[in-house]
């Protein structure tokens, strides 16, 4: 007894020196028998402190041991303490692919849960380990695989506000409409809860159903709305601003690339310029050339913005895991699968990171990056001269109206060129005139338009953490007074780091 004490105190304080004495000096310890009173092994706390070294002391140990045979070891590996969690379920935890690797090796089985049915790719989740879950991804772990409360990986991950988890969930395939079994809520739902707006964007942008209803038939709008949060319940709205009428930020919503805008825009922009050449421009001696010019100029550089790669990251031929071992995860981009260069950001819409990226422009259906930023610039240009022209124009020829006695055909279809060319460049002119201010600001302060509204946007991210933490705050001490047996509740505490190691207290 006292000998199995000392034993798991040293295991419980992590000193793997002074155990691989004690080893030396005594061959045949039982260790495999020792276990807390919440029946935790030796192997459950060298995995919960992440010590590769102890777990190959105790692992040779057993096998040089007369005590214990080949199927005994299997069996210790895959023992389960009071909660249900293996070795290998803590190590997930951790997200140490080395001891995963190891104890896999050993015969550790991988599908065993715990009490509430997490799986190790749960467990990885809530470790926020980007890599650990992959790696159970590629060992055929199945994304969506359910807890007994039917939480899945991204539930789990959107629960946590772990946004670069969810990211990487998403572009794995990871179902998004799924439902927990007691309360019906999807990824949305418990992010809404938490207040964890960036998680909700980019789940609504994603495509989620955000008119899901709960079990008790709200939807994850109702719960912004009950929780008061302003920004999350915008977001579910999908309530359309300037940015995202004008293209300079995207929707709340997913948005697949079409051409609608482009026609509508090259439609009304040629009609206008031909209808000016007919119907308009024979009875003027001045401005024609210029307009004419203007105007050719514009359509050239519209078909050089549609066509022109705006500096799309090129693909490198590495697979993820081995640029998770070069690099930090938010230096890679979950869609592409790649790394993300400084200044880049992925365009949901091209589906493509775009070096220095500005913004996706509807009208062009094309991105506005590094390598059509100045073109970009000139095409605004051209298109306001050739707009003030073509106003300048039919100011002109409304004057020569005014002298006409007779109401000929070729008047007539001046008039209706007239308002059909006013009411285009009034539409247009001025959207396009605060587009090309803003480039032009961009262009002296350096930055692109994306790079100043996510600096516009820091201050309203930062109210929203703190919203956030003292929401959860409110529900955790909420589930500790009330005592309370809902598994939401039950999930928080479980997943923090903290509680799980005080469950490592010796009683023995």
């Amino acid at each position: 007894m006292e000998k199995q004490k000392e034993i798991l105190k040293l295991y419980h304080d992590n000193h793997d020196k002074q155990i691989e004495e004690v080893f030396k000096a005594d061959p045949n310890i039982p260790i495999h028998k020792f276990q807390t009173q919440k029946q935790f092994t030796v192997l459950h706390l060298a995995c919960l402190h992440n010590n590769t070294k102890l777990i190959e002391l105790t692992l040779t140990y057993c096998r040089n041991s007369n005590l214990i045979n080949q199927t005994q070891i299997i069996e210790f590996i895959n023992l389960q303490n009071k909660d249900g969690y293996t070795p290998l379920l803590m190590a997930s935890f951790k997200g140490n692919i080395e001891i995963m690797k190891l104890l896999l090796q050993i015969g550790a089985n991988s599908n065993i849960k715990n009490t509430t049915g997490l799986s190790v790719l749960h467990m990885s989740v809530q470790g926020d380990h980007v890599k650990a879950s992959l790696f159970w991804i590629n060992q055929n772990i199945p994304i969506d695989i359910l807890d007994y409360n039917h939480q899945t990986p991204l539930i789990c991950a959107s629960f946590l506000g772990s946004q670069q988890m969810v990211n990487f969930l998403i572009s794995w395939g990871a179902k998004l409409n799924a439902q927990t079994k007691d309360k019906g809520h999807t990824a949305l739902h418990v992010a809404t809860q938490q207040g964890h707006s960036r998680i909700v964007r980019k789940l609504l942008i994603k495509g989620i159903e955000r008119r899901i209803k709960d079990k008790n038939g709200k939807t994850a709008l109702d719960l912004a709305i009950d929780s008061k949060f302003k920004s999350i319940q915008t977001m579910i709205e999908n309530k359309m601003g300037l940015a995202e009428r004008c293209g300079l930020r995207q929707p709340d919503s997913k948005v697949e690339k079409n051409y609608m805008s482009m026609t509508i825009y090259l439609t009304l922009y040629c009609s206008s310029f031909l209808l000016t050449i007919a119907f308009t421009l024979p009875y003027l001696e001045s401005f024609q050339g210029w307009y004419i010019a203007t105007c050719c100029l514009t359509l050239l550089l519209t078909w050089v913005l549609v066509k022109r790669n705006p500096g799309f990251v090129p693909r490198s031929n590495k697979t993820l895991m081995d640029l998770l071992d070069a690099y930090s995860v938010d230096q890679i981009c979950p869609d592409c699968s790649d790394v993300k260069p400084p200044r880049s950001r992925h365009c949901e819409i091209c589906l493509k990171c775009v070096y220095k990226y500005d913004h996706h422009c509807p009208w062009l259906s094309n991105c506005i990056g590094e390598k059509n930023q100045y073109v970009f610039l000139a095409f605004l240009f051209t298109l306001i001269v050739s707009m003030v022209l073509q106003i300048v124009v039919q100011c002109q020829i409304l004057s020569l109206q005014q002298e006409e006695e007779e109401v000929e055909l070729g008047y007539v279809l001046q008039w209706i060129t007239f308002y059909y060319t006013m009411i285009f460049g009034c539409l247009f002119i001025l959207p396009v005139m605060l587009l090309f201010t803003v480039q032009i600001y961009n262009l002296i302060k350096g930055q692109t338009t994306y790079e100043r509204y996510i600096e516009r946007q820091g201050i309203n991210r930062i109210q929203s953490r703190k919203a956030s933490a003292e929401q959860q705050l409110k529900l955790i001490k909420s589930a500790a007074s009330t005592d309370t047996s809902e598994s939401e509740f039950k999930f928080t505490i479980k997943s923090q780091k903290k509680p799980l190691l005080k469950e490592t207290e010796l009683i023995v």
